[in-house]
């Protein structure tokens, strides 16, 4: 795993996250697009995991973008996405607020290390991309950073 400088974690826009396992003890932040197959194994699969915390941001990736957008202002986008996962439906809701956006930029500012959808990012600011099976994510989760890891600036 590459680590990004300790701040990545800190200017990821929460706000505009959609909160899996709120209060979950193990977080992650995640970068998927909800027409990727291995985004949508990863979120069925999040419900067997109640102590993993997961704030995924949509960055709206092959033709998702409206499609994402909606799923965000829908009043409950926790179940809607999850919905979306399984159903493949797309919610009537719109506003003002733009989660793809936020999402994209964010994903932007990883640079080099957003290798796809999904990619992970743990609070200490480590990066690794592409699907993890939940008991390899929460492994991954798990391991503090060693000092002596690869780092990027």
């Amino acid at each position: 795993a590459i680590l990004a400088n300790a701040a990545t974690w800190d200017t990821l826009p929460f706000e505009s996250a959609i909160v899996r396992n709120r209060g979950g003890s193990l977080k992650v932040a995640v970068f998927s697009a909800i027409n990727c197959g291995y985004c949508r194994k990863l979120s069925a699969s999040l419900s067997t995991a109640p102590d993993i915390e997961v704030s995924e941001f949509l960055v709206g990736m092959a033709g998702s973008a409206d499609a994402s957008r909606r799923i965000g202002c829908a009043n409950d986008p926790e179940n809607v996405l999850e919905d979306y996962y399984a159903t493949r439906s797309v919610p009537s809701a719109d506003c003002d607020r733009d989660i793809v956006l936020a999402a994209q930029t964010a994903a932007r500012h990883l640079g080099s290390k957003m290798q796809g959808t999904p990619t992970f990012v743990r609070p200490d600011g480590a990066v690794t991309s592409g699907f993890r099976d939940i008991n390899s994510l929460r492994a991954w989760l798990a391991t503090p950073a060693a000092p002596d890891r690869e780092t990027s600036q």
